[in-house]
């Protein structure tokens, strides 16, 4: 809840300390005092835009700050943690706005830097804002379904909804990302496992492609090394070794003329040469024996290596290359294997949820229904005491398209309409501003047992009303005060003395300056004021009786000393 708002400079305020306490907390004053400057802040407190003009003519800067006790408001606390604006004690937030000379502002959450859309989802946990032409929370469909949902007991089922729903959206995300095209599909693996029973069947083994290529060389020219190894024989045997035998025989009659041992050299280099000869021809004749010869087997290595390259142009890689494409192919029909696995087990997953969503998304709205009907009849009541006697207040619900959807079934839209027609329109096309208002209030107190807010704030809720209607108002309101903060700004005295604490704001005039002042009223104090708004400026001695008779029809409130807030 609220506990203490200050305001520095901000529009005619130069400064001003207001203290909040549990309950119905109204503020009071003149027309025209300012008190509409007290929701102003505390709306900028919770996000609202600043501007320019809400800097006073005190300083170069307005200051605005708020603090708040949540502590017994575990969704806050959490919201706090998440967000590390946690602090001591747990559930405490302080607020501050500054707005500089050209309208800008900074933010502050428990003294830490806090983005103003930040602030305004905090806002949204905390307080709730209703007027004549501004029910916020109240007029969109999502806070209507809540308040059906806290109503009929469904918070933890529908928490539990949306956990299932985030988890089977996890899983459709993940299941399109395996389906994206650069993922491989059914049909791919189809392609892989055929590739690779193509390679498989090749059966090609290490080094089998080397050697059959050698092999291959061999074969191919075996022609040509016969012919080539003949015609070496042939001049062999043309030229043989008795050429060189005669040649030898003439060195040695040479020598028998000549003692120079060169000659005998000579000789001796002839004899080794016939050796070699005789060595090189036997050689020649027995490589002739081993030279391949076989067309047969030619062909079959032909076959063999045609089948090779065949294989590696149509996969587009080198011949070499085939034993490395392969190991490639079957990891990535091994992945593409696990890929299919997991898609089969996230469709399992996702019908297992949708299974789970189903159930329990028709019991809640089954619940829903029931609590529809109970509360429609509950909220009409309450309006037609509120003096919306033809009104009627309906909740409907409406089948929801999109599948799975995290609040379930059906969305949820309060409507409302008047009798004798049976027609019923959403809350947002009410004309009237205070019959708005009225509705909003009614919804409250209806579901006041089962508040979504710490604080509630009323501004001027109650224009309009007179007679009975106005006690009834104060009635409600007091009602909301037990289950939930309320402020609310009137000019009713049956509202006001309804009242845990009242706030009166008077508007102070010098030569200079126009600032307002705030006091948190004493019982004698509040008589005053009571007074003051049943009777205006002239206070008789029957309009103070009457202002005491209006208080003492709530507890007798325990009497203090003035406080004087600010000036």
């Amino acid at each position: 809840m609220l506990t203490e708002l200050n305001l520095y400079n901000f529009t005619i305020v130069k400064t001003l300390t207001i203290p909040f306490g549990a309950g119905m907390t109204v503020i009071t004053g003149e027309s025209g005092a300012g008190k509409s400057i007290i929701i102003q802040a505390l709306e900028l407190c919770l996000g609202k835009r600043s501007e320019q003009r809400m800097i006073g003519p005190f300083a170069d800067q307005a200051h605005v700050s708020a603090t708040f006790d949540c502590s017994t408001y575990p969704t806050i606390c959490q919201w706090l943690q998440t967000h590390d604006y946690d602090t001591e004690p747990l559930g405490l937030c302080v607020i501050r706005r500054i707005i500089n000379a050209e309208g800008h502002s900074k933010t502050y959450l428990n003294d830490q830097p806090c983005t103003n859309q930040r602030l305004k989802t905090l806002g949204a946990l905390m307080v709730n804002f209703h007027g004549q032409h501004e029910n916020q929370a109240l007029l969109t469909r999502d806070h209507q379904r809540l308040i059906l949902d806290h109503y009929a007991n469904l918070s933890s089922a529908t928490a539990e909804l949306k956990t299932i729903v985030q988890s089977w959206r996890a899983l459709e995300k993940r299941q399109h990302a395996l389906l994206q095209p650069d993922n491989q599909t059914a049909q791919q693996l189809s392609l892989l496992q055929y590739q690779l029973d193509e390679l498989n069947a090749l059966d090609l083994q290490p080094q089998e492609l080397t050697e059959l290529e050698q092999t291959h060389q061999t074969l191919a020219k075996a022609d040509t090394i016969l012919n080539d190894c003949q015609t070496i024989l042939s001049e062999l045997a043309e030229h043989d070794a008795s050429l060189l035998q005669r040649l030898k025989q003439q060195l040695h009659t040479l020598q028998a003329y000549s003692t120079q041992p060169t000659v005998a050299h000579i000789i001796t280099c002839l004899q080794d040469a016939i050796i070699q000869l005789d060595e090189a021809e036997h050689l020649l004749r027995s490589y002739l024996t081993t030279v391949p010869n076989d067309p047969a087997t030619l062909a079959t290595i032909e076959q063999r290596l045609s089948q090779i390259h065949d294989l590696a142009r149509k996969h587009r890689v080198p011949a070499h290359a085939l034993p490395d494409h392969m190991q490639a192919l079957m990891a990535q029909c091994q992945a593409n294997q696990s890929q299919q696995a997991e898609l089969a087990q996230i469709q399992q997953q996702m019908t297992d949820l949708a299974a789970q969503y189903h159930d329990l998304a028709t019991t809640i709205s089954k619940k829903r229904q029931t609590t529809a009907t109970q509360l429609s009849q509950t909220v009409t009541k309450q309006i037609n005491r509120l003096g919306l006697n033809h009104c009627f207040f309906k909740i409907i619900l409406s089948p929801q398209e999109q599948p799975m959807a995290s609040h379930g079934l059906e969305s949820v839209g309060f409507l409302v309409g008047h009798l004798p027609s049976t027609d019923a329109y959403p809350l947002h096309k009410v004309a009237s501003g205070g019959e708005l208002s009225r509705i909003s209030l009614a919804i409250q107190a209806s579901t006041a047992q089962h508040r979504l807010l710490p604080t509630l704030v009323f501004d001027e809720v109650d224009v309009g009303l007179s007679g009975g209607t106005t006690e009834i108002v104060g009635q409600q309101l007091k009602t909301l005060g037990a289950s939930a903060q309320v402020l609310c700004i009137t000019h009713l005295p049956q509202v006001a003395a309804r009242a845990d604490q009242q706030i009166k704001i008077d508007k102070i005039l010098t030569e200079t300056t126009t600032t307002i002042h705030a006091t948190v009223l004493t019982n004698t104090q509040r008589v005053q004021e009571i007074a003051r708004m049943l009777g205006g400026l002239k206070i008789t001695a029957q309009t103070l009786r009457h202002a005491e008779e209006i208080l003492n029809k709530k507890d007798t409130l325990t009497t203090t000393e003035p406080s004087s807030i600010a000036s």
